[in-house]
């Protein structure tokens, strides 16, 4: 959360670092491995990384662009939206003048690192005004609120609607060091960012609005109209009943002073997260700096013991690369398997029951055609416990188990091929 590194991550691979560092590991070093594994997949798959660095740098590198470098630039999609949404005239000049183009490259660039220090401080000051709401909706830490933030707009999220309303409520003696914890994080950055500043400024008056209130309890009494229309004989018990529940619903307690400024200043933060705190995908060239793939990280970083078993199974020339187990159809049986490979095979032609004799018999036939099968006392032992082998491996791996329903039957647990 610094403008001062120029690679970004994403919400989709920030969440997927943080669910492996909290839920598997808890390892800071592992942690850093999947940044670094997201840094090199920002530069080597994107072309238009070569402008991800510091800002003096990259002002000579835009000056330095080469056509083929500006075309790079003007395929990006963020850049292709920019300019479809500016006028006809400036669409012509952003395709063809490579000055123009530079010129808008670079002042793009300059917004999207004023857009991200804006966010990063929105983001502190999102943890600050929610963190000791009850239950924490969003999260007691700011790694939580930023992957919120970084994942989806967050005045949408439900997570948010839940902490406007618990904010509706807050009190004064609450409301008042939060609000101050506000504006020290406002003040670090309002001398970087105009619009921080002006946030700053407008949340420092509210502030004294807030210190300067006397009476917190100033409720307008009701007007005494109302209590003259209560003219009723005690008989009409019916219309009175509906005069009460008229008067019920039009008689509202109106706020106070106090509620009134708390409701003007959620409104005031409302509107800026709203404004500021939007997807990185609707800003302009995001994709040189941000890296927003979880994909690749995910199938280099977690592992998937099921799908690496089945296609071990079913094709071991893919991890032995040897001629012999080399098939043209992954779901043909041939001799030169192993016998887990085999056996495996084998099992996936069966019904949810599997006789272990007749297992026996296929599995005798493919690794040795010409034993005879047809009694049990011409059974190779070798042959039996190499089966007995591969089916002891196929059920310390999950896929079969002993049954109670049938002695000389087993349960299959999995179906498909993955």
């Amino acid at each position: 959360m610094t403008e001062k590194v120029p690679f970004h991550i994403g919400g989709r691979p920030f969440k997927l670092l943080l669910d492996i560092f909290l839920y598997s590991d808890l390892s800071v070093k592992n942690f850093v491995k999947g940044l670094k594994l997201c840094m090199m997949e920002h530069f080597m798959g994107n072309s238009s990384t070569f402008l991800c660095c510091s800002a003096p740098e990259r002002a000579l590198r835009i000056r330095a662009m080469t056509p083929a470098q500006l075309d790079i630039i003007r395929k990006l999609p963020s850049f292709r939206s920019y300019v479809e949404n500016r006028p006809p005239k400036e669409q012509a000049v952003l395709l063809l003048d490579e000055k123009v183009t530079k010129s808008t490259v670079r002042t793009l660039m300059t917004e999207l690192d004023s857009w991200y220090l804006r966010f990063c401080c929105l983001v502190k000051v999102v943890s600050a005004l929610t963190s000791s709401l009850p239950h924490s909706p969003l999260g007691r830490q700011i790694r939580e609120v930023l992957a919120t933030c970084l994942s989806r707009p967050l005045v949408e999220s439900e997570e948010f609607k839940e902490a406007q309303k618990m904010l509706k409520l807050m009190a004064r003696e609450e409301l008042l060091p939060i609000l101050a914890n506000i504006l020290e994080i406002l003040k670090e950055q309002s001398g970087q960012d105009e619009e921080l500043s002006e946030l700053y400024n407008e949340l420092a008056i509210m502030l004294g609005r807030l210190n300067s209130l006397d009476q917190l309890d100033q409720v307008i009494k009701d007007s005494p109209a109302d209590e003259a229309q209560l003219s009723f004989q005690s008989s009409d018990r019916f219309h009175l009943k509906e005069k009460l529940l008229e008067m019920a619903k039009k008689k509202s307690k109106k706020p106070n002073a106090y509620e009134s400024l708390r409701s003007e200043l959620l409104q005031v933060l409302v509107n800026t997260f709203e404004q500021h705190l939007q997807l990185l995908n609707k800003q302009p060239l995001h994709e040189v700096l941000f890296f927003d793939s979880s994909s690749v990280v995910k199938r280099h970083l977690v592992g998937m013991p099921r799908a690496a078993l089945t296609t071990a199974l079913s094709n071991p020339h893919h991890y032995l690369q040897c001629e012999c187990c080399h098939l043209e159809d992954s779901s043909s049986v041939v001799t030169t398997l192993p016998d887990s490979s085999v056996a495996y095979k084998l099992h996936l032609e069966c019904s949810r029951l599997i006789n272990l004799y007749d297992w026996l018999q296929a599995f005798i036939s493919v690794v040795d055609p010409e034993e005879d099968v047809s009694s049990k006392r011409n059974i190779d032992q070798k042959l039996q416990a190499r089966f007995v082998q591969a089916v002891s491996e196929l059920q310390f791996l999950g896929f079969i188990k002993p049954t109670k329903r049938k002695t000389d039957h087993v349960a299959r647990l999995t179906w498909g091929g993955c």
